[in-house]
């Protein structure tokens, strides 16, 4: 089995998949470090300014769908893997995965992703998608669609703790 970690920017997916990853005793993988590794750029934000999202997300699609042909592994999907319709088909239909989204209200996330200083470094530069609470609202509004259809369980994160949130992956997990 693979437990497949998945939400917006700032849910705690990279957090929270390595914490669960050490309590099972599984390898863990980040799409977007991977993605970052096949294309040799040091942050997503490089990645997009040398090869453009189009390369990002087709190298993207390989991550997810060399990942998920192993098991014992704990996979944290990019924010946006999921609005592609290869990865998100290749996850649904994937037995092997559990997928679990964690959600969280846009007023959290905001509060998380500006609270990071290194989190504008390492993400590309949107500016034309502004940066406020509204525009989390907007994105989540299309992406929450594809988090659900690849949900096998939701976690609500929003007030969690990261413990909090791995010991309810845990749960999920049986």
């Amino acid at each position: 089995m693979n437990i497949v970690l998945f939400g917006y920017r700032g849910s705690g997916k990279s957090t929270v998949g390595r914490l669960v990853s050490e309590r099972l005793g599984w390898s863990y993988f980040d799409t977007d470090d991977e993605v970052c590794e096949l294309l040799n750029a040091d942050t997503i934000a490089d990645a997009w300014k040398t090869h453009g999202e189009a390369v990002f997300r087709q190298t993207e699609c390989t991550v997810v769908n060399d990942l998920i042909r192993s098991d014992s592994q704990v996979i944290s999907l990019g924010g946006g893997t999921l609005t592609q319709d290869k990865p998100r088909h290749a996850i649904s239909r994937c037995s092997r995965c559990l997928g679990i989204y964690l959600m969280c209200d846009p007023e959290e996330l905001y509060r998380r992703t500006t609270s990071d200083p290194k989190f504008s470094q390492t993400r590309p530069n949107r500016p034309e998608l502004g940066g406020s609470v509204a525009h989390i609202q907007q994105m989540l509004a299309a992406r929450d669609p594809f988090y659900h259809e690849v949900a096998d369980h939701v976690i609500d994160v929003t007030t969690q703790t990261p413990e909090q949130t791995v010991d309810a992956v845990m749960r999920a997990v049986g």
